[in-house]
């Protein structure tokens, strides 16, 4: 009796999903098209949060001095979030070539939204730039993102992109997360911008303010990307997205599976305080799909054919159009993708999203050094 209400919702959620990727699919062609704007910006401030990256400064500060800013005023502002370890051998670095400045957190003041707006607050730079201490950026990435704002433009996302080695686990990462930004990017091109990430954004200092900078959302340990990008669309700007392998931000991979598990809880803790309802719909219809494919087993047990069916055409319309958006992100965000490492990447992916989403909502999570719970 129960088998026609659950097979209509999971055929729903289904159609739906496929929905949600083309227009993902539909957004990725408009970004791939669209024109360079420049508005006569003059000066940019980059801002990075840190805690605990003794081991990437060094590289990262290299990485910042070669970037391109030719043309633009620039400085660099690392905030220390009351930091642990021997990182301060960083504060020697010199360079000719920089403008760059170190600020440690007051006591009593911490998280990287704070560090952030400590950042702000000291900038000089009309555009404010943010990327993270243990990313290296490309060295046209300031230039790139800086040459999509034109006067209607508050926000302007880049490229990440996974440091893969040989082993499945990273290229899986590497693939995910390049995943995610494609589809962050397809949603930005439709008009309805949702994922970006801290990594690699731009947006107008005067516009932080105007929003109210993290005032709404401080104390939940992810969003500080998210959360800004929509308040910014909302006040009526556009939200663009830069997805060029000149201006890639490169960045590291979790070590291990309670990192990468911790990473992904964090990301989905956020995901019920989004401000808008329409779009929290939408996360648990997707959720629903995905809860569907897991549990499908379960319901072949107890009803039979209709549910092999149903999971055959899922895992199949699901995979050939998560292989045809992923194919765009080819020599940007990964390198080749086969449909070998799709289909292995599926039977990861599927069991994953359902314990992150669940974890993030309801359990735990530690992150720099931190424990976080609901």
């Amino acid at each position: 009796s129960g088998l026609i209400p659950i097979l209509t919702l999971c055929t729903l959620s289904l159609l739906f999903y496929l929905f949600f990727l083309l227009r993902i699919k539909t957004g990725l062609r408009r970004v791939f098209s669209q024109d360079i704007l420049c508005d006569e910006i003059k000066s940019i401030t980059l801002v990075i949060p840190f805690r605990n990256e003794e081991k990437n400064l060094g590289e990262l500060l290299q990485s910042l001095n070669n970037l391109d800013t030719e043309g633009y005023e620039f400085e660099v502002i690392l905030v220390n979030d009351h930091s642990d370890d021997d990182w301060t051998s960083s504060r020697t670095f010199r360079s000719d070539n920089l403008d760059l400045r170190f600020i440690d957190q007051k006591q009593g003041i911490t998280g990287k939204k704070k560090a952030i707006e400590i950042g702000v607050s000291e900038a000089k730079g009309e555009l404010i730039f943010v990327t993270d201490a243990d990313c290296l950026p490309g060295r046209s990435w300031v230039k790139s993102l800086a040459s999509m704002f034109d006067r209607n433009t508050g926000f302007v996302a880049g490229a990440v992109k996974y440091r893969s080695g040989e082993s499945f686990f990273e290229r899986f990462q590497a693939l995910e997360f390049g995943g995610l930004l494609l589809a962050g990017a397809g949603l930005a091109g439709t008009g309805s911008p949702i994922i970006c990430s801290a990594a690699s954004m731009a947006f107008r200092k005067e516009l932080f303010y105007k929003v109210g900078g993290f005032s709404k959302n401080e104390k939940l340990a992810s969003g500080d990307d998210e959360f800004l990008m929509r308040a910014i669309h909302r006040l009526g700007y556009k939200v663009r997205f830069v997805l060029e392998k000149e201006s890639v931000v490169e960045t590291f991979p979790s070590r291990n599976l309670s990192g990468f598990a911790d990473q992904r809880s964090r990301w989905a803790s956020k995901s019920l305080f989004y401000e808008d309802y329409l779009l929290i719909l939408q996360l648990v219809i997707i959720f629903l799909f995905y809860l569907s494919l897991v549990v499908s087993p379960l319901l072949i047990l107890f009803f039979g054919t209709p549910f092999v069916v149903y999971l055959a055409l899922a895992m199949l319309s699901k995979t050939v159009m998560e292989h045809s958006i992923l194919r765009s992100g080819e020599g940007i965000l990964f390198e080749k993708v086969t449909l070998s490492l799709i289909f292995q990447a599926e039977l990861v992916q599927i069991p994953y999203i359902v314990y992150a989403a669940i974890a993030g909502v309801v359990g735990g999570f530690s992150w720099k050094g931190r424990d976080y719970t609901r």
